[in-house]
């Protein structure tokens, strides 16, 4: 009698063919992984975008609202804005510590870091132009904005 092999089944995989689907599913797992990389890193950047925005405008609106409110205007320095109201009190924006401050008090958020600021007087207005940066970050964000006194 005659021994033949054709009546067994193969069971498995070849070899081959395990490391042609482990190939495959390395390079899946290295595309998810570049993918989400890239994808935090963007999401990152948008929230670094947003905070630097946020502070601007809350600095830009305690500028413009006590600006409209002044009677009188001086830059003691370049970095000073002195407001001078009509019941005489007087309001003080100014960088101290790489913060912007009203009246001693800091407006921007302890992760803001203030990198220049100039207060100019104009006639009847003031002009601030700052920069600031947010700490662990290379991104700046800029703003220059002037704000007229209301008129009497």
């Amino acid at each position: 009698m005659k021994y033949t092999r054709a009546n067994t089944k193969k069971k498995g995989f070849t070899l081959i063919e395990t490391i042609i689907a482990i190939s495959i599913g390395m390079f899946v797992a290295i595309m998810l992984a570049t993918i989400s990389t890239a994808g935090l890193k963007q999401i990152r950047h948008s929230y670094n975008s947003q905070r630097l925005h946020a502070n601007a405008v809350f600095i830009v609106d305690a500028f413009t609202y006590w600006t409209k409110q002044a009677r009188d205007l001086s830059t003691p320095s370049a970095n000073t804005l002195t407001i001078e109201l009509e019941d005489g009190t007087i309001k003080t924006l100014t960088e101290i510590d790489d913060a912007i401050t009203l009246d001693g008090n800091a407006i921007t958020t302890d992760d803001i870091t203030i990198t220049s600021i100039v207060f100019t007087k104009l006639a009847r207005s003031a002009q601030i132009d700052f920069t600031m940066q947010r700490e662990g970050y290379d991104e700046t964000f800029s703003v220059t904005t002037t704000v007229a006194m209301r008129n009497d």
